[in-house]
């Protein structure tokens, strides 16, 4: 199993496995934090990110967190030789990323969408292949297919507690993720809504 955490400045906190690099929200717990970007790195513009409005209707609490950057990725439990291989080499990616990140509350889901930059969608790809994080996971609606995304999904209980999707656009990496609150599983029609305006968004450059 893998984790990541990331964090900003609010103080909401929540479990994920397999979680990204940049579920750039709200204090994920167990794992690593978002911190300060590295000196090199490029930022992301927080033009690309989704405003207020573009989020589902009815969302508040609206933040915007320029020049984030993800933290480690951890292996949990009796991964193979492979799997941490993978890890390793992804962290030492993520290490050098840069991004800016939006979130908003909407009911019970709690979401958060990112631009990462350079991408790193194919990283999580394999680190997905080689960790066997594989089931679960919700089909890919037929016109974000072409994106060829890599979905994470994070189950307890039998509920689902969140959903987090990658894609490639336009030399950046999408990263959308949607959480369930209070004990409510998460809304994966406002996951795909979040994703598709996201990827729409980047892929139109503004």
């Amino acid at each position: 199993m893998l984790h990541a955490m990331t964090a900003n400045s609010t103080s909401t906190s929540r479990r994920t496995r397999f979680a990204s690099a940049a579920a750039l929200v709200a204090t994920l717990a167990t794992g690593s934090a978002l911190v300060a970007p590295a000196a090199s790195a490029a930022p992301v513009s927080t033009a690309l990110l989704l405003t207020k409005a573009q989020f589902p209707a009815g969302s508040n609490d609206y933040r915007v967190t320029p020049n984030a950057r993800a933290s480690k990725v951890g292996a949990e439990g009796d991964v193979t030789p492979e799997c941490r291989a993978t890890t390793d080499r992804l962290n030492r990616t993520l290490a050098g990323l840069d991004g800016a990140t939006a979130t908003a509350r909407n009911g019970y889901s709690l979401m958060a969408s990112a631009v990462l930059s350079p991408p790193v969608t194919g990283q999580w790809r394999t680190a997905v292949a080689q960790c066997g994080e594989s089931k679960g996971r919700p089909a890919v609606p037929g016109d974000l297919a072409r994106y060829n995304p890599v979905i994470l999904t994070n189950h307890k209980d039998g509920r689902l507690q969140s959903v987090e999707g990658f894609a490639d656009v336009n030399g950046y990496t999408v990263d959308v993720f949607v959480a369930g609150l209070s004990q409510t599983p998460a809304n994966t029609a406002r996951f795909w809504q979040v994703f598709r305006a996201q990827i729409q968004k980047v892929q139109a450059g503004r």
